[in-house]
């Protein structure tokens, strides 16, 4: 058996069972008892380095749960300020539908689509405050997604809702009259889906009996403006929606000096009529925090 040194060796056993040589104050390890420690060692840090990575995984599977992922975190949220919602006060409507302020004397429901592959609430509002410099942010009142970008039926609350503000989306002071909805997608291409006309024959529901607005004046941004735009698209049938709500086709159209002024022909229309007392509050949803400035409630998120 090897040594490392050689000084009057006596022989030596530790509590570990290793074998010492030892000359007065020195101890020294045979070849063997120290290759046998040199193992441990190496064990002891492959170990270790293992404890390190499953640590690690669990550090980013507790992150990801939290949901410190975000999607459109550039999305800009300075100032938004949470919605308190009131209770479900009309038969049909999702939280938030019913705006926490008095509902304005809306006229007209208009219906857009956004001409693009994908969107949501969150990239117009994005786009409509940088690029156009809108300092109330996205111009509609509601968006309906596609599965694109949001869940294919999705609506979206906009902010200019929840405060009862004209929107920008048919231009002009028209626009004092009007309740902007977007349908995701382009329908000069292609059809809607079916969700996304439920959700949007549900929402229209609701506005029509909440803003006292009949199916005759849910119109097309075309329809708006004839000659200037084709929007919601060919593919998108004004009629057959209108024929779906009342059974008739009928489309009252605004007057030119209402497109030009925003006020109606008869003088400013009567207000809307109160809302329905709530008749239950166990059902109502419980809104929960989104890191995109949004608030969330089943299948209807608020932009705020």
């Amino acid at each position: 058996m090897t040594q490392h040194a050689i000084r009057s060796p006596q022989m030596h056993t530790d509590e570990h069972g290793y074998e010492w040589r030892t000359a007065g104050s020195d101890r020294l390890m045979t070849r063997d008892a120290y290759f046998s420690l040199g193992h441990r060692s190496v064990s002891i840090c492959v170990h270790l380095w293992q404890m390190a990575r499953v640590s690690a995984a669990l550090a980013m599977v507790v992150l990801a749960l939290a949901g410190c992922k975000a999607y459109y975190d550039d999305v800009p949220s300075a100032g938004l300020v949470p919605v308190v919602c009131p209770p479900v006060t009309t038969p049909g409507a999702e939280p938030c539908w019913e705006p926490p302020v008095a509902v304005h004397a809306w006229r007209y429901i208009v219906v857009h689509h956004s001409a693009t592959p994908g969107g949501s609430a969150a990239l117009f509002e994005k786009y409509h405050r940088e690029q156009r410099h809108w300092e109330n942010g996205m111009g509609y009142h509601f968006v309906i997604g596609n599965g694109v970008d949001v869940s294919d039926g999705l609506v979206e609350v906009g902010d200019r809702w929840v405060r009862q503000i004209q929107g920008a989306h048919v231009g002009g002071d028209f626009n004092k009259e009007c309740i902007g909805i977007c349908l995701v997608g382009d329908f000069s291409q292609r059809r809607p889906s079916a969700k996304q006309m439920a959700s949007l024959d549900r929402l229209v529901r609701f506005l029509m009996a909440r803003c006292g607005v009949p199916a005759s004046r849910v119109i097309g941004h075309c329809e708006a403006r004839p000659g200037h735009t084709v929007c919601p698209g060919r593919y998108f049938s004004m009629d057959a929606l209108r024929k779906s709500l009342s059974g008739s086709t009928v489309c009252q159209l605004p007057t030119q000096s209402e497109l030009e002024t925003g006020i109606p022909a008869g003088g400013a229309p009567p207000p809307p009529p109160p809302a329905a007392q709530p008749q239950t509050q166990s059902a109502q949803s419980k809104p929960a925090n989104n890191p995109q400035g949004f608030r969330i409630y089943g299948s209807v998120r608020s932009l705020r």
